[in-house]
């Protein structure tokens, strides 16, 4: 797995009443990803109306989106980063385009590094 890579898995609710299959994007680098079982990731969702500032939106029938894999406008959530083995990934689904991964690492660093 790599950057950018869209994979499907059981992603948790962040109260962890229950898990949902759904895509998610690989965040953490290529080096951390082999030395570790884990990879890190963000959750994507169909649900925009519910989009914060630091999410950024995909729309696969935009220019260069449509080796996402995904099939509707989605938002990947940038506050909500978690951790999971990589096993539990069902299939990988497509990869972003460098210009919106860019856009996430932007949101990822503003939500992190910003006071």
């Amino acid at each position: 797995m790599k950057p950018g890579d869209i994979i499907l898995l059981c992603c948790p609710f962040t109260d962890l009443s229950e898990l949902k299959v759904r895509p998610a994007l690989v965040i953490s680098s290529v080096g951390y990803n082999q030395r570790q079982d884990d990879v890190i990731v963000l959750p994507i969702t169909r649900n925009i109306e519910r989009t914060s500032q630091e999410d950024v939106v995909v729309d696969p029938g935009a220019d260069g989106c449509q080796r996402t894999g995904l099939r509707a406008i989605s938002a990947i959530r940038a506050g909500k980063i978690f951790t999971v083995e990589k096993d539990l990934a069902k299939r990988l689904l497509g990869t972003v385009p460098q210009e919106l991964l860019a856009n996430v690492r932007s949101s990822l660093k503003e939500l992190l590094l910003t006071s």
